[in-house]
């Protein structure tokens, strides 16, 4: 795949297409900034999680696995909570 820099097709086409579910960019390089905004941008703007560490990209995997593997209840926090 392409850079944003480099040309067509890139992430952001690809992400506009409808074609990505997570983006994990992890960046480096001289023209990362401009590059890592039009992403995230982009992400948000199609609320596509996006991550830039490989930390938060494990986490992220562990918690889909987890959520394919068992199942999962949702509860209402007690009162005290509320206060």
């Amino acid at each position: 795949m392409l850079k944003t820099h480099e040309g067509h097709p890139n992430i952001v086409d690809y992400l506009r297409g409808h074609e990505v579910n997570l983006v994990i960019n992890t960046p480096m390089g001289f023209r990362v900034r401009r590059s890592d905004d039009e992403m995230r941008i982009e992400a948000m703007r199609l609320k596509i999680p996006y991550t830039t560490t490989t930390s938060a990209a494990e986490a992220v995997v562990e918690a889909i696995v987890f959520l394919q593997q068992k199942e999962f209840m949702v509860r209402e926090l007690p009162d005290f909570i509320h206060d």
